[in-house]
C-alpha cells in the first residue's frame, strides 16, 4: 500500500513538473524585463497549483478572475489588487496578444464595462 502511494505522489509531482515546463515554454520563450518576468511568474505558479490548464489557449475570463480571488482570500498579502490586476493581468493579456498565443483568439474584457465580471468577483 505504501509502495502505491509513493507511485502516486510520484506521478503527480511529474505531472507538476511537466505542466510547469510547457507553460514556462509557452510563456517565457522571449526576453523580458525583470518585472514581467516576475508578474508572469506569479500567475504560472497560480495556473499549476491551481488549475489544471497545460496549454495558455485553454485560459479563459474566469481563469484570470479566479487569480485576482485567490489574491483576495490570502488578503493580498503576497502583492497588492493593483499589481494583481495592472501588472499581472495586463502582462500576461499583452503576451497573449503579441505572441503566437494570439491564434486562440482570446479576448478579454477587464474593463469596469464588464459589470458581470466585476460583479463576480
Amino acid at each position: 500500500m505504501e509502495q502505491r502511494k509513493e507511485m502516486v505522489t510520484t506521478s503527480y509531482t511529474n505531472n507538476l513538473i511537466v505542466r510547469r515546463k510547457m507553460l514556462e515554454l509557452q510563456i517565457f520563450n522571449k526576453p523580458m524585463d525583470p518585472i514581467q518576468k516576475k508578474s508572469l511568474e506569479r500567475f504560472c505558479t497560480f495556473i499549476i497549483e491551481n488549475t489544471d490548464i497545460h496549454y495558455i489557449s485553454f485560459l479563459t475570463d474566469d481563469t484570470i478572475l479566479d487569480y485576482l480571488k485567490f489574491h483576495k482570500t490570502r488578503g493580498f498579502q503576497e502583492i497588492t489588487f493593483s499589481q494583481a490586476m495592472m501588472k499581472d493581468i495586463r502582462t500576461l493579456i499583452k503576451l497573449i496578444q503579441d505572441d503566437e498565443i494570439n491564434k486562440c483568439n482570446k479576448h478579454f474584457d477587464l474593463s469596469i464595462q464588464n459589470f458581470h465580471l466585476w460583479a463576480k468577483l
